[in-house]
Formats: C-alpha cells, structure tokens, sequence
C-alpha cells in the first residue's frame, strides 16, 4: 500500500505545479544557473585534460584537483563571511566575472607549477558562487517554500549539466582547449544576466544594529559550537568524497579499465541530469513526508551502493545502472540536506553555516579527488569501489542519529 502510494504521488503533476507559486525572482536566478551549467565543461574534463594534453601523469593531475578542492575550501570560508556583510548576489557576480576569465586563460598555462597555482586560484574564485547561491536560495524563499526552492535551482543546474558535459565529451576528442573556451563564454554570459537581470533583487542590505554585527562576528563561532551540526557535516563531508569519484577516478576507470571513449563518460552526465530533471520535483514531492533523518539516511545508502556497484561493472551500460542509482539518492539527498542547514542555521549567521557546509563539499572535493585516483592508480578499481561504499555506509550511520531542525518537524 505505501508503495501505491509513493507511485500515485510520483506521477502527480500537482508537484509541478507547485512550483509555480515559487517568488519570480527565484526564477530568474535559476534560469542564470541553467545558462551556466549549460557551459560547465572544463572541471569534470579537468583530469583527462591535464593527463592527455599536459602530458601530465595521473598522480600530477590529482594533486592539482586536490588544489582546486583547497581553492574551493578558502572560497567557500571568504564567501560566507562576505555573504553576511555584502550582498550574495554581489559575491556571485564577482565570482562569475572571475571564473570566465580564468578558464579563458587555462589553455595558455603550461608546467606542472604554474597549473597548480593557477588551479588552486581557480577553484577559490569559482567555488565561492556556491555558498552565496544557497543564501540567496534561503533568502529569496520563504521558509515553508524552502526545500522547493532548493529543488527548482537544482533542476535548472542538472538540465543544464545535461547538456554541458556532454557537449564537452565530443569536444574532448577534438580539442580539450575548446572546452575551456566555451566554458568561460557561457559563465561570462551568465555574469551579464546576472548584472542586467537582477538589479532589484541586488538591493543594498539594510544597516545592522551592533547586536546583530556582534551576532555576525561571532558566526562561525556559533556554528563550530553547535555540536549537531558538525556531526551533521562530518556526514556530508563522508558523502562528498564518494560523490566527487565521478569527476576524478570513474573517468579514468572508465577510459584506462574500461577502455572506454571519453563520450561515454559525457553521457553519463546527461543520464544523471535528465534523471534530476524529470524525477525530482515528483521524488521530493513523494517523499515531502519523510523526516530530515530518513532522507539523509536514504540518500547516503544509495550513493554507497550505486558507486559501489562499479565493482561489478564491464560496460558502458553497466556504469550507467550505477549512475542511475546513485542520482536517486542524490535527488532525495541534496535537497534536504540544504533545506535542513537553511532551517538549523540562525538567519544572521547563514552565510558562515552554508559556507562551512560548502567547506565540507569541497574538503571532500579536494581529499576525494586525490585519495580516489591515486587509490585507483596505486591500489586498483576493487580497492576504490569497496572504500567508497563502505564511506557510504558510515555516512548513514551518522544521519542515523540526525535530530530535527529547528523549525522544522520531525519524523
């Protein structure tokens, strides 16, 4: 009967049309995220580029992900400080202007010195767009809208990430600098709606009293403090290293195990994306009655057993089923978790608790990155599959005793 039930609201359309009364300018600011995913090419191709253009080796190319994982994590601590004394979307702009020019440039860097510190700035201008984004998500939508609001931005992300990736798998086998380039004119692009679209929503902030200031200040402190909330993000970080696989290890494993061409790895990204895109309005919208811990569980245990499965896998369509499962536990995973952090978070202080959840994601971005592929390379494909699913298994294990949010029920 529950499972009657799930398929009965999984196919209601009134999910979709929920969406509709979502504030207008949540719109915009998704319609700019689809642009610019539209373009995002050159980090998931990152490591082929630097082993087949750059002539790099395979241990080289990790440590310069892991650089872009410590940009981020600097990124990421500097944009929410910045997010609670200037406006997001200023950060954002700033960051878009930043990125487009640096992959336009990335193409002219050579030498293993030189692209390591060039990746490592990189990823800290790039990487402080994603905490500001999540305050403005938070801020533009009311509370009981919240979790919606966090859907519909991913939607326009992963439809445009069905597109971009892809584009980029074809453009790998022509020319790997060209990725860079339309990656930069599509973030560029991005930047100019961002100017000219939305300059009401970039309205100046109003004048703090001295005790929120003071609360400000104090943010990171508070955050660090709440014992919950950094058991919640050891978790995410765990979940973080399995998810990052598939932007370092599985496109070597896919290319150099699987003697695969790097399309196929492309259209894995179009597979995950078109699954986000049509499934998970309708997914959260079965799953709306579920406690934040039961998602968190869920979610974890399916990224555990979808990148643990490529232990089994000999095909492209194998990775495929692989990839299909883990993109469910990340449409009911990602939401939330944002959802719980925009909740448990107090509004004074939300730029500095979504910068250290991104702190987490690109930790993991960083460590995950180089642990996995030099597991890969040094240990082999067993090795990584079974490590990543055991950090799966562990990562639920402490959603398992996730409490609710503050404002929010519990389940």
């Amino acid at each position: 009967m529950r499972i009657k039930t799930a398929l009965i609201k999984l196919l209601h359309l009134k999910s979709w049309k929920d969406l509709g009364r979502l504030p207008r300018p949540l719109w915009f600011l998704s319609f700019a995220a689809l642009i610019n995913r539209m373009g995002t090419m050159a980090v998931p191709f990152l490591v082929l580029y630097l082993t087949q253009q750059e002539k790099l080796s395979a241990e080289r190319a990790a440590f310069a992900l892991a650089l872009y994982g410590a940009g981020a994590m600097l990124g990421s601590l500097f944009s929410g400080w910045l997010c609670d004394r200037w406006h997001p979307l200023r950060v954002m702009q700033s960051s878009l202007l930043m990125s487009s020019i640096f992959l336009l440039s990335f193409p002219s860097v050579h030498g293993h010195a030189l692209i390591y510190a060039v990746t490592f700035v990189w990823g800290l201008v790039t990487e402080s767009y994603r905490p500001a984004s999540m305050v403005l998500v938070s801020d533009i939508a009311p509370a009981p809208q919240r979790k919606q609001a966090f859907v519909l931005y991913r939607l326009a992300i992963n439809l445009g990430m069905s597109i971009g990736p892809a584009i980029g798998g074809f453009l790998a086998e022509v020319s790997f600098r060209s990725i860079f380039v339309v990656d930069g004119i599509f973030t560029f692009g991005t930047f100019l709606i961002m100017i000219f679209g939305m300059r009401e929503t970039a309205a100046k902030k109003t004048a703090a009293t001295s005790s929120e200031e003071k609360s400000r200040r104090n943010g990171f402190v508070t955050a660090l403090s709440d014992l919950r909330y950094m058991a919640f993000l050891a978790g995410v970080t765990f979940i973080g290293i399995v998810f990052f696989q598939h932007e370092s290890s599985m496109p070597l494993f896919m290319v150099n195990d699987l003697r695969l061409l790097p399309s196929v790895y492309g259209m894995m990204f179009t597979i995950n994306a078109a699954m986000i895109v049509f499934l998970e309005v309708p997914v959260n919208a079965a799953t709306e009655h579920w406690s934040y811990r039961k998602t968190l569980i869920v979610g974890a245990m399916l990224f555990a057993i979808g990148n643990g499965a490529l232990l089994f896998v000999s095909s492209g369509l194998g990775v495929a089923l692989t990839v299909a499962i883990w993109t469910v536990g990340e449409m009911i995973f990602f939401p939330s978790s944002a959802a719980y952090i925009s909740e448990m978070a107090p509004s004074r202080n939300r730029g500095q608790y979504m910068a250290l959840f991104n702190l987490s994601f690109s930790f993991a971005s960083m460590f995950g990155r180089w642990a996995g592929t030099l597991v890969l390379v040094q240990l082999g494909a067993n090795a990584l599959w079974i490590g990543v699913f055991l950090l799966g298994c562990i990562a639920s294990a402490i959603f398992a005793r996730t409490q609710a949010a503050r404002t929010a029920s519990s389940g």
